[in-house]
């Protein structure tokens, strides 16, 4: 899932025709591209992609901007760019980041049918490629899986949910996210599950994949640490914003949380008005990170 344009596939058309390209070219060259409200393009296709499970056929290609950091990662016959939250699959199948595997860990392949080799997935190098600001590529299949880049490394497609189940009692909230994602795992095939993440206290839902949190702990009660709070699509998790307004963001998210008073909460964001007005703020606190891409 979301890969740089050089990412190259293995493709049959489902009978002898068999090819690799480079995974921008099933889309970039299409004049049948369906945009989402979301910004993303999509576009259809009839071929199959190489998986764990042989050849799978592709629901939908699709493409959109991106400021993440892209990883490339080799094996001892394979290599992909991914971005930093891409799924990937360990040799058991099992999802992991790629900022948390390291040089030496295996990853899930499936053999080329035109190699003969034998193929063990272990990690010779990691490298950080920094920020992307161009396209980046995902494939859908029936099974989210699919061989990615140079080679025969298996990726994993994820998506998330969160639902009010209608919990009376905080203490209970755990518990019962462990209870639903047994019971909704045996409803998916194997290495497909739901795995229950986290569990939010309160939630601020600003719109689609836009939010702040407050977690909660075992016992029902709120995380009330400001710097344990989840922050997902917001200003705070940019990094090209500055100290000043990623803090100034937070703080007023914060009493919204917390349910302090309209006046209070306008009054204070008046005050870091003013205190950036009147030069009170450090140069430090408005510096920000930009990256500069080769074009």
């Amino acid at each position: 899932r979301r890969y740089s344009n050089l990412t190259r596939e293995l493709l049959s058309d489902g009978n002898e025709f068999i090819m690799y390209v480079d995974i921008c070219e099933l889309i970039d060259n299409n004049s049948c591209i369906f945009i989402n409200r979301n910004g993303k393009e999509y576009v259809t296709s009839n071929l199959e992609v190489w998986s764990d499970k042989g050849f799978t056929p592709i629901k939908y290609v699709m493409r959109h901007k991106t400021k993440k950091k892209i990883y490339k990662i080799k094996t001892k016959y394979s290599e992909i760019k991914v971005t930093e939250d891409h799924s990937l699959l360990d040799k058991n199948g099992k999802e992991i980041s790629p900022k948390n595997i390291k040089v030496g860990n295996y990853l899930l392949t499936k053999r080329n049918p035109y190699h003969t080799y034998y193929d063990d997935g272990k990690i010779i190098s990691i490298e950080d490629l920094g920020y992307s600001n161009s396209y980046v590529y995902d494939l859908e299949t029936e099974n989210h899986h699919f061989a990615a880049g140079i080679g025969q490394l298996v990726v994993h497609n994820t998506d998330s949910s969160m639902p009010d189940i209608g919990i009376k009692d905080p203490s209970k909230a755990y518990e019962m996210a462990k209870i639903v994602a047994e019971e909704l795992s045996k409803l998916f095939p194997a290495p497909m599950l739901v795995e229950d993440e986290e569990v939010y206290h309160t939630m601020l839902c600003i719109k689609k994949k836009l939010y702040l949190c407050i977690k909660m702990n075992k016992d029902g009660t709120p995380v009330l640490d400001r710097n344990k709070l989840k922050v997902k699509g917001a200003l705070p998790a940019r990094r090209d914003n500055c100290p000043f307004q990623k803090d100034s963001y937070i703080d007023v998210a914060w009493k919204v949380l917390l349910g302090d008073g309209l006046v209070e909460t306008y009054d204070y964001l008046i005050d870091l008005c003013l205190k950036l007005m009147r030069r009170e703020v450090s140069w430090k606190d408005l510096v920000m990170i930009k990256g500069l891409g080769s074009g």
